[in-house]
């Protein structure tokens, strides 16, 4: 029976010290004279003139193993906004641009919003909502498709933001008024390109969100930013894209672009 016992002991102080746990189960105690003893409590190295230490495991006895700590999260790449690249045109220029745009009256065909497709995704995997968002923030760095600490202005108006959700993503020349001046010929794919063209720089312009709605699907003639500052810009801008989309203007739209062109400065703006 005594055996059975030291033998069943033995295999479980083993499989205790192999799980980790028996340096704690089976601590014992070294002596005052330094010998060591299994033992804890009253009576513990008593013949070795008493305890000197407490708790401690036998010679010999592997420390627990402790667990890995978690790997760190990565620190997402961040890398500068390039400022964006600027030359001049004359008034001139832009005056004879806008000539190049046919006049006509607008087409009566049903327009639906669905048939050109939004927001699609771009070479670097980021949607052009994100892209014109990264474009266009003043300020910040780009972590991915979002710009870090950026602040965000909107031409229509003037206001700023560092919330970019709570600004729009607005055509210059809107979907309808593309749709009614010749894009109702065009195909899916075509349109689609329109939607989200980011080879021109002032076709997608992030803007505040009442601004936008304010402008809804009208041409320069029926509406104009409260912002008179950006009326030389807008107007050139409006003109550029239709242009390069050859997309044709009304009369009256005609007559209000050039109007607001021919007391225009030579500017910054690009030409398309």
């Amino acid at each position: 029976m005594l055996l059975r016992r030291l033998v069943t002991g033995s295999a479980v102080a083993l499989l205790l010290m192999c799980s980790g746990l028996g340096s704690a189960a089976f601590a014992g105690s070294i002596c005052k004279d330094g010998s060591y003893s299994p033992s804890e409590g009253r009576g513990t190295c008593s013949s070795h003139g008493g305890v000197a230490t407490s708790g401690v495991p036998a010679p010999g006895t592997p420390a627990p193993m402790t667990p890995s700590a978690p790997a760190a999260t990565p620190t997402p790449i961040v890398t500068p906004l390039p400022a964006p690249s600027k030359s001049l045109a004359s008034s001139s220029s832009w005056a004879a641009l806008a000539q190049t745009v046919a006049v006509r009256k607008p087409t009566t065909t049903t327009y639906s919003r669905s048939a050109f497709k939004l927001w699609t995704k771009q070479p670097d995997g980021c949607t052009t909502r994100e892209e014109v968002l990264i474009i266009e923030a003043t300020t910040g760095v780009r972590s991915g498709c979002a710009v870090i600490g950026g602040i965000w202005s909107s031409a229509y108006d003037g206001a700023t933001t560092a919330n970019p959700s709570s600004f729009d993503i607005d055509h210059m020349v809107p979907l309808k008024e593309a749709w009614v001046s010749g894009a109702s010929t065009w195909g899916p794919a075509q349109r689609t390109s329109f939607a989200n063209d980011l080879t021109y720089a002032n076709s997608l312009i992030a803007v505040t969100a009442s601004s936008n709605r304010s402008k809804g699907d009208r041409d320069p003639a029926k509406w104009m930013p409260p912002n008179s500052a950006y009326w030389c810009t807008y107007v050139q801008s409006w003109v550029a894209v239709k242009a390069k989309w050859k997309l044709a203007m009304d009369a009256a739209e005609q007559v209000k672009v050039s109007a607001v062109l021919s007391g225009c400065p030579d500017t910054d703006n690009p030409l398309p």
